[in-house]
């Protein structure tokens, strides 16, 4: 199994936060399990280079991480997937 830079998590952090924040506001099913997910998620993501300059500590309410991380497009992070395929680590 391939080893990744934290720079891989925190992009994929960062795209999934958008569409799993939606199904977290919209699932009405289960709140406590999606919490639960939720603040593993944010736990994880808190190590990353980019989780510690947007300040995120792992304890954030969805509401409280989606003020602080901003949404992000395909071409916006381009430029950090192709200096990954290049062999940088921690990329942000």
């Amino acid at each position: 199994m391939p080893v990744f830079p934290n720079s891989f998590y925190t992009l994929v952090a960062g795209l999934a936060s958008a569409k799993a924040g939606k199904r977290l506001s919209e699932t009405p099913s289960n709140p406590k399990a999606q919490k639960d997910i939720l603040a593993k998620l944010l736990a994880s993501y808190a190590q990353t280079k980019q989780g510690r300059e947007l300040g995120i500590s792992g304890l954030e309410t969805y509401a409280q991480f989606a003020q602080h991380v901003p949404l992000q497009t395909y071409s916006s992070i381009r430029p950090m997937i192709e200096r990954m395929q290049q062999g940088e680590a921690d990329v942000s």
